[in-house]
């Protein structure tokens, strides 16, 4: 309901016009209608109005990557850290990581997942982005520990579940690969990832 949430985020914005999660939110609606100069203009006014708070830079971070401008989103990052009264470093650190990774700094993005774990150790986007690196570095074992904690915390999804039947084939599994593979059918069964399961069954048999 667009026009909906643009009346609600104008009216917002009439009767609170410095407060900057009003802002946030606008540079957030603009981006979804494909409004980038708006968006832009709403993140950066949300970020001066914030006076430094964590909040806003992160929000401000996470709409830079996205626009693949990954050194200005990193240094938004890095500014976030700097308001220590912020709460949700952990989430700093992932989205963070996440941009890294976009920008195909691995190194960068593992340094970053592994301190959001440190700050939280229940990151679950960052064990599971941990547990692919693992996997693609052939560390099986160490894959399955972070999916461990992942899956303690978070709900299946099909790329949870597709990655935790790779690693139960690797380690031979084959418990853990079938429950898994039960799971992914009954969860997601129209999922790209239940294909690729399939697929890999007959290529087995």
């Amino acid at each position: 309901q667009v026009s909906r949430a643009k009346k609600k985020l104008v009216h917002a914005l009439k009767l609170a016009p410095e407060l900057p999660e009003v802002h946030s939110a606008l540079g957030y609606f603009f981006e979804k209608v494909g409004d980038l100069p708006e968006a832009e203009k709403a993140h950066k006014k949300a970020v001066q109005l914030g006076k430094g708070d964590g909040q806003f830079l992160n929000n401000y971070g996470t709409y830079l990557c996205r626009r693949k401008n990954f050194q200005e989103a990193d240094m938004a990052f890095h500014r976030a850290l700097l308001d220590k009264h912020y709460p949700n470093t952990a989430q700093v650190y992932e989205n963070a990581g996440v941009c890294a990774l976009d920008a195909n700094q691995i190194a960068k993005a593992k340094d970053y997942f592994e301190t959001a774990i440190r700050r939280d150790p229940r990151s679950t986007k960052a064990h599971f982005h941990l547990a692919t690196m693992s996997v693609d570095a052939g560390d099986l074992r160490d894959a399955k520990a972070h999916l461990n904690v992942y899956n303690l915390y978070a709900s299946h999804t099909p790329e949870s579940l597709w990655l935790g039947i790779q690693v139960a084939k690797g380690l031979n599994d084959k418990d853990s690969m079938a429950t898994q593979g039960l799971l992914l059918k009954s969860l997601f069964e129209g999922s790209e990832e239940y294909n690729l399961y399939l697929a890999s069954l007959n290529t087995d048999n």
